[in-house]
C-alpha cells in the first residue's frame, strides 16, 4: 500500500507520514529528502538547480544516496531505494 501526504511546507507532513508508518508497520519514505540531495548535489556542482535535464542527471547512484541521507542522520533503505 502507498500512501501520499500532501501539503504546505512546515504543516507535519513527514510527522504523520512517520506516525502512520510506525502504526501500520510501512516503511516510510522522506521524498523531500530525495529533493533537497539532488538540490545539494546541483548547487555542490554550482549548476542552475532550474535544469531539469542536469537535476535528472544529478540524482545520486546507491553508494552516494546512501552517504547522503546518512549524513542527515536518516535511515537509508535499499527496498525503497530499489522502487524509486
Amino acid at each position: 500500500m502507498i500512501i501520499a501526504i500532501d501539503g504546505p511546507a512546515a504543516s507535519g507532513k513527514g510527522t504523520l507520514g512517520k506516525r502512520l508508518a510506525a502504526h501500520y508497520g510501512y516503511r516510510h519514505l522522506d521524498t523531500g529528502l530525495i529533493y533537497r540531495a539532488v538540490a545539494k548535489a546541483l548547487l555542490d556542482s554550482r549548476s542552475d538547480p532550474n535544469d531539469v535535464a542536469r537535476a535528472a542527471a544529478a540524482v545520486p547512484d546507491r553508494e552516494a544516496a546512501r552517504r547522503s541521507v546518512c549524513a542527515h542522520r536518516l535511515c537509508f533503505d535499499d527496498a525503497l531505494f530499489d522502487a524509486l
